[in-house]
């Protein structure tokens, strides 16, 4: 398997400096809040689980640019009821690899793995730059109740070009269904739409270029990747595996079997449909 960067994330080079090695839960969360560029956080073995924290302590926002967090080579690296959010107003080249995230996949877990995400621009704001960059790489991502990669960029704000290759996404209760604290409508993979001021505001088209490849869907309900809001993506090489299943015996209508992949926003009309992105497969 080749590791070299590809797609449209082969500008995402991440960090270059000496590598911080984090043992655990508490030393990975000083390294995420230092706010150093060009950092390398190295996540030793084992488990850094977040679960008993409140969900702003289980939460972080990368700062640093550019920054690789990645487990360590040949170790089993999980982290558990976390989230990555990156600010793609001011990050660029974020490298994340050889992670497994993990969420119990409930309304008090975590609600998505990582949230890419952009402001909306005002009238005269302009881009501190052309583009931002980031790859995910080899990780897996398990339970999340919405969203393993949540992405939401907007013309007016750089360019956001990824690469998410040789990664797992699988949800380990397929066709589990309920109105409890287990109950997921929404669940997926990978979302690629736009970021929102309101949801009635007039939006301004998205402005995401992804490369997904290399990857496996298993058992993931929906998503797998969805492309929407006139963003592009190029989707090639994966196997999915019972896309879009769920318990056909379910009570919730909306549990039903569903799409697995979506190119547009799925709504059937009135203020809530969504434009349709590009996607090559």
């Amino acid at each position: 398997m080749t590791t070299a960067a590809f797609g449209f994330g082969i500008g995402a080079t991440g960090g270059s400096g000496t590598p911080v090695t984090v043992k655990n839960r508490d030393e990975l969360a000083n390294a995420l809040r230092s706010k150093l560029d060009g950092k390398i956080i190295e996540l030793a073995a084992g488990t850094y689980d977040f679960t008993d924290l409140k969900k702003q302590d289980r939460t972080f926002t990368i700062s640093g640019d550019p920054t690789t967090i990645r487990g360590r080579a040949g170790a089993s690296v999980v982290v558990k009821n976390f989230q990555f959010i990156v600010n793609l107003d001011v990050r660029n080249r974020i490298l994340i690899e050889n992670i497994a995230f993990r969420s119990n996949g409930t309304k008090s877990g975590t609600r998505d793995g990582m949230d890419l995400v952009a402001t909306v621009p005002g009238d005269n704001d302009r881009a501190s730059r052309e583009v931002s960059s980031m790859r995910i790489t080899q990780c897996s991502f398990d339970g999340y109740l919405d969203i393993s990669i949540d992405s939401h960029n907007i013309a007016g704000r750089p360019a956001l070009l990824v690469t998410v290759d040789h990664c797992l996404f699988f949800d380990s209760h397929p066709g589990q269904y309920g109105f409890g604290d287990t109950s997921f409508k929404d669940r997926g993979a990978v979302n690629i739409d736009v970021a929102r001021k309101t949801k009635k505001a007039a939006r301004k088209p998205g402005n995401s270029k992804y490369t997904v490849a290399n990857n496996v869907f298993l058992d993931v309900w929906r998503r797998s990747p969805r492309v929407a809001e006139k963003n592009f993506a190029h989707v090639y090489n994966n196997l999915l595996y019972r896309w879009g299943f769920t318990a056909p015996d379910s009570p919730d209508p909306k549990n039903k079997t569903w799409r697995g992949m979506e190119v547009g926003g799925g709504n059937s009309g009135g203020d809530k449909k969504e434009p349709n992105g590009t996607a090559i497969i």
